[in-house]
């Protein structure tokens, strides 16, 4: 579906809540919270949700690595968690992972939303009828990531993620490091991080 068709104009606080509602149940499970964070300030529903994508896009990468790659989970864990994820890092390994970028039509589903998030975060005024459609897009992009992820993945990453992996045997805890690497990933292992901080 093209992201022209999935734009709506959202009036009020029941409209979210309407979107919200429509949502699969693993998704709205995920972001349980918004339901009572938008009765209040609207500013703190958008950090809300960004935190929650932002950590949703991180289990993308993880459970990515260890389906398709089979990569040592405890080892993925560490890595993604000290890897410093930025908006086009995403994008980059992303691609690396999945062998394709993510579709145009996700990405800009969100693209205003960031812009939004932005201001709010740097404490510029916004509109309230913006910060609706901000939380609206948040919504829907994580529910076009779920359905992109489970047609080329299956698995849900703004979701459930209990028995993603399979019974696939993993790689080493070496080789999953240099495996990592080669992704794009720059987080060091919880080990190495704490002989980092013994030696300074």
């Amino acid at each position: 579906m093209k992201t022209e068709e999935m734009k709506k104009i959202i009036k009020s606080y029941k409209g979210i809540l309407t979107e919200y509602q429509s949502l699969p149940e693993d998704i709205q499970k995920y972001f349980e919270y918004l339901p009572e964070l938008i009765k209040g300030d609207y500013e703190i529903a958008i950090a809300y949700l960004f935190f929650k994508i932002e950590q949703g896009q991180n289990r993308l990468l993880y459970g990515g690595a260890v389906k398709l790659f089979a990569a040592d989970i405890e080892v993925a864990r560490n890595i993604v968690n000290y890897h410093h994820l930025t908006r086009d890092g995403f994008k980059q390994i992303y691609k690396n992972i999945f062998n394709k970028p993510l579709p145009d039509s996700i990405i800009k589903q969100l693209k205003e939303a960031e812009k939004t998030r932005d201001k709010v975060v740097h404490g510029k005024q916004v509109k309230e009828d913006q910060l609706r459609q901000a939380i609206t897009d948040c919504l829907i992009y994580a529910k076009l990531v779920n359905e992109e992820i489970k047609n080329i993945a299956s698995f849900e990453p703004f979701g459930d993620m209990r028995g993603f992996k399979g019974r696939k045997e993993s790689l080493s805890k070496d080789v999953t490091h240099f495996l990592l690497k080669g992704l794009g990933f720059s987080g060091f292992t919880l080990s190495e991080k704490q002989q980092e901080n013994r030696a300074e």
